[in-house]
């Protein structure tokens, strides 16, 4: 009878070892999910023994973990670099056409010039001077009669 509860045991715990090494196979399965491995990590940590048991399962893990980190970085530089790219040939035609924004304001400013003056004169005077407000502008084109905002009346 003692030798039945020995092999009843005995198979018991061969039982509960293969189902250790089950779930331990599975570990190194699902450990290529960096989420996973993260926790498998921690866990490990926490155990000298189990760590040192588990070696190869820990090395995988922080493999796993640093790659994922690397991944994410090239894909964010990746994603910054087509940024800057998207905007320099969407934008920059636009940002580009801004610039002569200011060159058709002032020849819209030339052509409200009073008539004694010449147009290609203002022009002249328009590409030689710095740009100025609109105010002023209109202040120069009608002779400095135009009145302040708000002044008298």
């Amino acid at each position: 009878m003692e030798e039945k509860v020995k092999r009843t045991s005995g198979s018991w715990n061969q039982l509960v070892e293969r189902e250790e090494a089950l779930v331990w196979l599975g570990f190194y399965r699902r450990s290529r999910n960096p989420a996973f491995a993260q926790t498998l990590i921690e866990q490990l940590d926490q155990d000298p023994e189990l760590k040192s048991r588990h070696a190869a399962l820990y090395l995988r893990c922080v493999h796993i973990v640093a790659s994922n980190h690397e991944r994410q970085d090239r894909a964010q530089h990746a994603g910054g670099l087509l940024r800057r790219l998207a905007s320099a040939v969407l934008l920059g035609p636009w940002r580009w056409l801004g610039g002569w924004t200011n060159y058709l304001a002032m020849i819209m400013a030339a052509s409200v010039a009073p008539y004694e003056e010449p147009a290609k004169a203002q022009l002249r005077k328009a590409r030689k001077s710095k740009p100025r407000s609109a105010a002023a502008r209109y202040k120069e084109a009608s002779g400095g009669q135009a009145r302040a905002a708000g002044g008298d009346k």
